[in-house]
C-alpha cells in the first residue's frame, strides 16, 4: 500500500467513492439521503423481526404484592400489582437475549407541570421507539413532597415498561383466592390483620401516624372500641 493514501470509513468513504465515479455533490448528498432512510427501514423492520420473536416465549410477570386502603366506610379494599422490581427482573434479561435495552427519561409537561416518563426502547440494530406517560403530582399528606413525587414516577416506569413490550402482569395463582377481594368491616375482628398490614406498609413516621388515626376513626364510627 502506498503510505501516502489515506483510509476514510463511513460516509466520506461513500462520497469519495461516488465523486470518482462522476457523481457532483448533490447527486452524492441525494444518494447519502436514500442510503440514511434505507438504514432506518432496515433498522425498524429489524425490530420489528426481534420482538415478534421475543413474544414467541414471553416471560410471565406476576402480581407479587397487595395494596390495602381504607375504603372510607370503615373496612378496606385492597388490589395486587406487580412491583417495578419484579417487572424489570422478569423483562429486562430476557429482553436483552433479543437486542433490546430501556431507559427512562423523567421530565415535566410543561402545561399542568404533570410527572412525565418516556421509556426508550432501544434495539440493537438502532431503531429506538418511546413511550411516554404522565400523571399529576398528587400530594400524599403522609408522604414528603419527594416521596409522594417518586412514588407517581415509579408508576409511571412500571407502566410505560409495561406498555413499551406490550405486556400485562398476570393474578398470582398462589393468593389463596384473595385476589382483589375486600377487606372486612370493623365489626368483623379479622379487619385487625388488615389495618396491622397497612400500618406495616407506612414508609414513614408520619404514615404511620396517620394509619393510627384512620384506624381510630373506623373504629370508633363502627363502635367498636376495644
Amino acid at each position: 500500500m502506498n503510505e501516502n493514501t489515506t483510509t476514510h470509513a463511513g460516509p466520506m468513504a461513500s462520497a469519495i467513492l461516488a465523486m470518482q465515479a462522476g457523481l457532483n455533490i448533490s447527486e452524492v448528498k441525494a444518494l447519502q439521503v436514500e442510503q440514511s432512510a434505507w438504514e432506518k427501514d432496515e433498522a425498524r423492520k429489524a425490530f420489528v423481526a426481534d420482538m415478534a420473536a421475543f413474544k414467541v416465549n414471553p416471560p410471565e410477570i406476576l402480581k407479587d404484592k397487595t395494596a390495602f386502603k381504607p375504603d372510607g366506610d370503615g373496612g378496606f379494599e385492597s388490589y395486587d400489582y406487580a412491583t417495578i422490581g419484579n417487572v424489570c427482573e422478569q423483562i429486562i434479561k430476557a429482553a436483552a437475549a433479543h437486542g433490546f435495552s430501556h431507559r427512562w427519561v423523567p421530565s415535566r409537561s410543561p402545561v399542568g407541570g404533570n410527572i412525565e416518563i418516556s421509556c426508550e426502547l432501544a434495539h440493537r440494530g438502532g431503531h429506538i421507539e418511546t413511550t411516554r406517560l404522565d400523571a399529576p403530582a398528587e400530594r400524599d399528606p403522609s408522604l414528603t413532597v419527594a416521596q409522594s413525587e417518586q412514588s407517581v414516577r415509579t408508576f409511571l416506569q412500571r407502566y410505560s415498561l409495561l406498555m413499551a413490550f406490550g405486556f400485562a402482569p398476570k393474578d398470582n395463582p398462589d393468593d389463596d383466592g384473595r385476589g382483589g377481594a375486600d377487606m372486612p368491616k370493623p365489626a368483623d375482628d379479622s379487619v385487625v390483620q388488615g389495618w396491622c398490614i397497612y400500618a406495616k406498609d407506612a414508609k414513614t413516621l408520619e404514615a404511620l401516624v396517620e394509619v393510627r388515626k384512620q384506624a381510630a376513626t373506623a373504629f370508633s364510627d363502627a363502635g367498636d372500641v376495644r
